[in-house]
């Protein structure tokens, strides 16, 4: 995924969310938050300006809710941009995926952006791939015959997963978020 694909997908995801302009200077009290208000959307990076309207709802409040950090750099270096934007923002790691540690260094850097783990037990990509932290030997009822997460959920639970095997991979990436 390039970073103007992956910046795409941030963008749209952020025009699912609210149909809204916002104001990023002007914070509405009692929240951290950027005031928004409903209108048309024009701008996803804050480019926008605040448009006052008679009889206007309540402010409506967004936080960006970003996606499989971790998953390859390109996504890594759309979320930096992301974080560089100054938008209040909430990101889910994947650390099941090769760029996970780009990720956390990057995290530890921004302190005040919310984190979260995102909890895969497939693989869809056809030719970039990922397996279990916890190592195949340890949940062989969790991956394929090259080792790695099954493609699909329908495939995984076609192989009669072990509860205590997805427990075990579950705890695994949570030790893993702990340590780092």
């Amino acid at each position: 995924m390039t970073v103007d694909r992956a910046l795409t997908r941030v963008a749209f995801c952020v025009l699912l969310a609210s149909s809204c302009r916002s104001n990023y200077s002007r914070q509405v009290a009692g929240s951290p938050y950027p005031k928004l208000e409903r209108h048309s959307p024009t701008s996803v990076f804050g480019q926008a300006r605040v448009t006052d309207h008679t009889g206007a709802p309540d402010p409506v409040y967004l936080i960006i809710r970003s996606d499989d950090a971790g998953f390859s750099h390109s996504v890594n270096v759309a979320l930096q941009r992301l974080i560089d934007s100054g938008l209040p923002l909430s990101v889910s790691v994947m650390f099941a995926c090769p760029w996970y540690q780009e990720t956390v260094e990057m995290l530890k850097r921004h302190p005040t952006v919310a984190i979260g783990i995102h909890l895969t037990l497939n693989s869809e990509w056809k030719n970039y791939r990922w397996g279990p932290v916890s190592g195949r030997e340890a949940v062989p009822t969790l991956v394929d015959a090259d080792g790695y997460f099954f493609p699909s959920a329908e495939a995984l639970f076609r192989s009669h997963p072990s509860s205590r095997e997805i427990e075990k991979e579950l705890r695994a990436r949570s030790s893993e978020h702990s340590r780092t």
